[in-house]
Parts: C-alpha cells; structure tokens; sequence
C-alpha cells in the first residue's frame, strides 16, 4: 500500500500515461505521413521502437522527478539513462545492419514496402446500366437482349474470381479487399458499406473522349469527386489503393446453324469492367494528381468470363506499379531466363506477369543489312514450318489469308509478309538509307510470369501464349 501511495505520489501514472498518449498521436501522424506523401513505412515501425525503448527512462525521470518540489539528479539517473540511450542507438545501428527496418540486398537499401490494397467491387448487374451497356456494344451484334444477373449468378462469378485471383496470386505486394470484408468491416463500425455508380469514370468520359472540351472534362472531375455514390469514393471510402469494378449481364444472341434450319439461343456475357486508381506525386511543395480509369469491354462465353477478370486485374496493376525492362538471355521450351538491371531488384516479385515485346533495329552505319533482312525471314519461315503441321487452326488460315501492310512495321506473322521480304517491297527496305537508325517493335501474344528472383536475373515460365507458333528468343524485351 505504502508504494502505491508512492507512485501516486510521484504521479507516475500521469506522466506514463500523457507520454503513451503523446507517443500514440506521434506514430499515427507518422503513419498518415507515410500513406498520403509516400514517406519510407519504415519510419512508422522506427518511431514505434523509438517511443517503446524510451520507456524505461520515462520511468526512471517519472520517478524521480514526479513529485512537487525541489530535486536532485541521481546515479541512478546518471547510468540508467545514459545506457537507455547507447541501447538504443546500438539496436538502431543493429537494425539497419541486418535488416530489420529495411531490406539490405548487395549494399543497396531496399525499403520494405506495405503490400497494397485493391478492392474487388461486387458486381453490377441492374436496369440503371442496361442502356449504357447496350451503347457499348459490338455493333456486329444483332437480335441482342441483355438480361440481369441474380443475386446468386453474381456471387457464383465472384467467388469463383476470388478463388482463381488468391490461387493465382500474380503479386506479393498486393492484397485483395473483397466484397464481404468490405461488409463485416463497415458492420462492426454500425455503417452502411458503401456502394457506386457507373458514371462519371466510364460512361461521360466514354462519350466525350473524342472533341470533349476542357471545361466539359473538368466539370466530370468534379462531379466524380463530389457524388458520394462515384467509384472515386468508392475507392476513398474503401481505403484502398485500387478498385475494380465490374459490370456484367448475360447476352442471348440468336444463332442460326447452317445444318439445321432449328435456331438456339447461345448464352454469353457482355463485361465492361475497369480498374480505377489515383496516382499522387509531390512536385515543390504540391501534391499533384493522375486519375487512371482503364476499362475494357467485352462479349465472351461463360468458359472464358473469369480468365478476362483475371487477366484485366492482372494487367492493369501490374501497369500502374513499378515498370522495368528485361532482356529474355535463355529461352527454352518452357525455361526462361530474364536479365535485369541489378538497381531494380525490388521491384522484380514470383509470380509476376509480364509481357514480351520484340525490336527491331537498324543502324546503317554498322550493321548489316543483308543480315537484318535474313533474320526476319527466319522467323517467318519458322513460324511457316510450325503453322503448316496443322491446317485447321486459325493461326494457319490467318497466316494465309492476310494482307501485309507493306506501308506500315509487322505486328503479325503472314505469307503476305514473307514474300514481301522476297520481292524487296517490305517497310524495312526503306530503312537502307546511309547515315539512318531505324526501329520497331512489336508485342507478341505471349506473356510469361517469373517464379525465382536471384540476384540479377530471374527465371520464367510461360503463363499465357496467345499463339504457340511464336518461339520466344534471346534478346526479346519483357515489359512490367
């Protein structure tokens, strides 16, 4: 009893706990610094540390000095303190050795990064949107007749996305937010969880893209951000980083079959989904904002529905973040090696995917263009030898039956091509031209995901081709 007095006495209690409350407001302003201007998140765990180790001394000063009147330093605070502080400073000086705040590769500091968060929008599949989404439409489409999802089709779609996104996880530093976290979280809060809207980020941009006038386009911004039901809100209300937002009916399309006189109606679905993030940048002193609102739109069949979820998810993120290039060294059958700049190490991640894009380059001063032009037929020729072992495929018929647009680069393989390399009437005879460099590039169908990452390098493996009669080569270039 009589040290409790004690303590009360000295106002221990008071002090510690005015320096917890000051210590707490101290790390989540760090914290709100570290997510709204892009401060290391390593600061957030350093100051947390920081105000944790100190405790002693607050202790020891409490004690000493809590009570009213005159004092005196002691030995005790004389040493304690003292090796309070060395403590510290050497746990410090430990911690940026091994790692501990930051990730340490070869010499080079390597902040370690908070995954980030896309949230994963439940679907849309009412009357609201039905218009917007016939306007979008393929034109070649004929008899159409959208029909809306039920509650359970548009759960079966999402959970089977969710399932094949955290079975195919395409990277370590992005964590999904789903529908039914987003509804336990604003449930314990007593909110209602907030829903959106398609407009303003796909619909009126959509129709004033083209000869919009700049105040038409500021007055959309505006009403995007101002509408509490606007996917931007969405996003800010979610916390997230990221949204996706899919809109989706069912499409009966009426189809006549040539054998039978009978038609049948062929169920497919009409998907308009877009991911939506806002990119913010400190540049003197301001905070600059880029809204990015990707979208696609497709009709598919159902076999095909959740691979274009995935594949939309994949792609888009992966944009938005980090981007490096790749040279692919090694290339064969399915083993890849990709070679990058050792700088970039962090922002090469297992289960990446990545897209293979291939140059072409010609420099008339020193590289020969005989040479050039022979390379090029190789490919054709072996794409030729590889379509030809089976003449049912659409790769063959394509490869037959195209035109080659002898005015512009190659971005495909076709018969039209290769002769055109033959009789002298390709584009890249006009690049033959002393004292020129030339160059193009083209995408292949084809995209790859790393598995291991090593030290400068990192092996592949094929994730999608698009077409197997392209072989992937030495010297090909891999985009993030």
């Amino acid at each position: 009893m009589k040290f409790i007095n004690q303590i009360l006495h000295r106002r221990i209690p008071q002090i510690v706990g005015s320096y917890l409350f000051a210590g707490s407001s101290l790390i989540l302003f760090i914290d709100w610094l570290a997510a709204r201007y892009g401060f290391p998140q390593y600061y957030v765990t350093l100051t947390l540390f920081g105000i944790a180790s100190i405790i002693p001394s607050v202790l020891i000063l409490a004690y000493f000095h809590g009570a009213p009147g005159k004092d005196e330093w002691t030995k005790i605070e004389k040493i304690g303190i003292p090796i309070n502080i060395i403590f510290i400073g050497l746990v410090v000086i430990m911690g940026n050795n091994y790692g501990w705040w930051i990730k340490i590769d070869d010499g080079n500091i390597i902040e370690i990064e908070e995954p980030k968060i896309i949230v994963i929008a439940e679907i849309t599949s009412d009357k609201n949107s039905i218009d917007f989404a016939l306007q979008n439409m393929k034109s070649d489409i004929s008899d159409i007749k959208l029909e809306i999802l039920s509650e359970k089709e548009k759960n079966n779609i999402y959970d089977e996305l969710m399932s094949k996104l955290e079975f195919n996880k395409f990277r370590d530093d992005i964590d999904f937010y789903t529908k039914y976290e987003l509804i336990g979280n604003f449930n314990k809060k007593g909110q209602i969880k907030p829903g959106y809207i398609f407009k303003y980020l796909i619909r009126d941009i959509i129709n004033n893209q083209s000869g919009a006038s700049i105040d038409t386009m500021f007055e959309i911004l505006h009403l995007r951000r101002s509408d509490k039901h606007s996917m931007y809100n969405y996003l800010i209300n979610t916390g997230s980083d990221f949204g996706y937002f899919p809109l989706i009916y069912k499409l009966e399309k009426e189809v006549t079959q040539s054998t039978k006189p009978l038609s049948k109606l062929e169920t497919e679905y009409f998907i308009l989904h877009t991911i939506i993030y806002e990119d913010l940048k400190e540049k003197n002193g301001d905070t600059n904002s880029t809204f990015h609102n990707q979208y696609n739109l497709k009709v598919l069949k159902e076999g095909d529905l959740i691979d274009e979820m995935v594949e939309h998810i994949s792609s888009r993120i992966n944009g938005y973040l980090s981007v490096f290039d790749g040279v692919i060294k090694v290339s064969q059958d399915d083993n890849i090696i990709i070679k990058f700049d050792k700088a970039i190490i962090n922002r090469v991640k297992p289960r990446m995917i990545l897209k293979i894009r291939r140059k072409y380059n010609y420099r008339a001063n020193t590289d020969d263009f005989d040479e050039f032009i022979n390379g090029r037929i190789q490919e054709l020729t072996d794409y030729e030898y590889l379509v030809n072992q089976d003449s049912n495929t659409v790769f063959y018929k394509y490869y037959y039956n195209t035109s080659y647009n002898r005015g512009k680069p190659p971005y495909s393989f076709t018969k039209d091509e290769l002769n055109s390399l033959y009789d002298g009437t390709h584009y890249f005879y006009s690049w033959d031209r002393p004292g020129t460099t030339s160059g193009t590039s083209m995408f292949l169908p084809t995209t790859i995901q790393i598995e291991e990452v090593y030290d400068s390098t990192a092996s592949a493996i094929i994730y999608k081709n698009g077409d197997p009669n392209i072989r992937l080569k030495a010297g090909d270039i891999v985009k993030h």
